[in-house]
């Protein structure tokens, strides 16, 4: 018998969903007001956000099973900047770096969710205001990949713990969370690097698999 996804994972798999949903009403009214030299993008757009929604909504929980399917770090880093600028306003710069990584799809699917979490926290945290968040990849010497999320926010106030102790302030909502858990199911870890009226950042870290 195939195992059902827990109260936990249906809530962390609502979340998503409603993150993408987001973009897919972002990106259908980017349709309507569309120059006719945009819709052929958009629409790609959106029928990605609509696929995920999908397999989310139809899929048991196999996100972090190894499907034997490579894939790259960059693309997973661009769909997740894909994701950011469907609900992002036109003042947050999105940016990102990425090396060309292959890894196996359980493990990038697992980390798209991850940075969209931490990408999604930040642009809410910026709000209305101008400013930007920064991905940024690379390969440490002991052979694990290191991601980068920094933004301009206005800071998580009184809160610097690592995040990988697992102790997390309820009030840093269930987003991180559900971004801590994965990490941990990849063997990683998830670290607030630095908070404060300047920005935030976090590290994520794991074993290439």
């Amino acid at each position: 018998m195939t195992n059902q996804p827990n109260s936990l994972e249906w809530r962390q798999r609502a979340h998503d969903i409603k993150n993408i949903v987001a973009t897919i009403s972002m990106v259908a009214d980017e349709l309507l007001e569309a120059s006719a030299s945009r819709p052929k993008t958009l629409g790609r757009r959106l029928e990605r956000s609509c696929s995920r929604v999908l397999e989310l909504c139809c899929s048991e929980d196999r996100m972090i099973e190894d499907d034997g399917q490579p894939s790259m770090l960059s693309r997973v880093v661009a769909d997740v900047i894909e994701l950011g600028e469907g609900i992002a306003h036109p003042g947050i710069d999105l940016r990102f770096q990425s090396p060309e990584i292959v890894f196996c799809e359980g493990t990038a699917s697992a980390v798209f969710r991850i940075l969209a979490n931490l990408l999604t926290n930040a642009i809410v945290a910026i709000g209305s205001n101008p400013g930007g968040v920064r991905i940024a990849a690379r390969v440490s010497e002991r052979g694990w990949i290191n991601i980068v999320v920094a933004d301009t926010g206005p800071g998580l106030g009184s809160s610097t713990a690592s995040c990988s102790s697992g102790a997390l302030p309820v009030s840093m909502g269930l987003g991180l969370t559900i971004a801590q858990s994965l990490t941990s199911r990849i063997g990683g870890t998830l670290k607030l690097e630095e908070t404060g009226p300047a920005g935030t950042i976090f590290v994520l870290s794991f074993p290439i698999p």
